[in-house]
């Protein structure tokens, strides 16, 4: 989130000129609606070329590789609705660009950083392709993987701790979306000036 952030902060503010502005958005956007699996082989061959195979960076860098884009494609719209007389006025107050972002842009843009986030976390939790190529360890692996060695032609079809499975699963994203569902709301009512 702290990347995605601060990278489409920069490409979606105008006073932020440098060449591959575009280019940079249109590489975000081509990363984001490729389906996941046409990078799915390159990064199995780096990771295993590195080493890191038989650790849980894999799983984590794809993750990240995969959120990234949505989320910086996300917040790009939310940060050019920012009033610049905000940011102006701050900058006259003596602020430095580092806390415009952090004190007065960040706080308006909780609407967006919680549906950012809720939308980050479930892609992420209920990711199968990733976890199905970089895990290797029966240790390492995440719930929907589990889920699905349970339902196996060498055994029988364990329903009950499937459906109990399914269950756990839940919890977590219905506890972070009820988490977030606060900020989406306190975020609204966060003031700004008019035009």
């Amino acid at each position: 989130m702290f990347i995605g952030l601060t990278f489409s902060y920069v490409l979606s503010n105008l006073r932020f000129k440098f060449g591959p502005r575009k280019f940079m958005v249109f590489w975000t956007l081509l990363v984001r609606i490729l389906p996941p699996i046409t990078i799915a082989l390159p990064l199995y061959i780096i990771f295993n070329r590195i080493g890191l195979m038989s650790t849980k960076m894999p799983i984590l860098l794809s993750h990240v590789l995969l959120n990234l884009p949505f989320v910086v494609w996300h917040m790009i719209s939310f940060f050019g609705n920012v009033s610049k007389s905000l940011e102006e006025s701050a900058k006259i107050d003596g602020a430095s660009e580092w806390q415009v972002f952090r004190l007065i842009i960040l706080p308006m843009m909780l609407p967006g950083i919680a549906s950012a986030s809720i939308l980050s976390f479930m892609t992420s939790w209920n990711e199968y392709l990733f976890g199905s190529i970089f895990l290797i360890s029966p240790r390492d692996f995440t719930i929907p993987i589990l889920l699905s060695t349970m339902n196996s032609e060498q055994e029988l079809t364990q329903w009950a701790n499937i459906a109990a499975g399914g269950i756990f699963s839940i919890l977590p994203v219905i506890i972070f979306v009820i988490f977030a569902q606060n900020y989406l709301i306190k975020g609204m009512t966060v003031g700004s000036v008019k035009e």
